[in-house]
């Protein structure tokens, strides 16, 4: 084996050890100290935007609503809509 290779397998070897040290270091989670999330934690923070951005846009609905002379919209109204919509479609197809 030529010493190229040695070295290359050496210092692979190293990186790898050094990897598994700093995950057994931490005393959580080996994912959060090389700054990677859970799934868990991914799916929560996507649901957390996912409820701001609802919120922004039924407060931008509600606007136009009141200028308009309209009464303004809940979530349950707007999931109300949605549901007559898709029973409509299904008894259109």
């Amino acid at each position: 084996m030529s010493a190229f290779a040695v070295v290359v397998l050496v210092g692979l070897a190293l990186v790898v050890a050094f990897v598994i040290a700093l995950g057994m270091q931490h005393e959580r989670d080996p994912t959060a100290q090389l700054g990677l999330r859970s799934s868990r934690e991914i799916a929560e923070a996507r649901e957390a935007m996912d409820a701001e951005d609802l919120e922004q846009l039924l407060a931008a609905h509600n606007e136009r609503r009141r200028r308009r002379g309209q009464p303004e919209m809940t979530v349950e109204d707007v999931e109300r809509e949605v549901m007559n919509d898709r029973d409509q479609l299904r008894r259109s197809t």
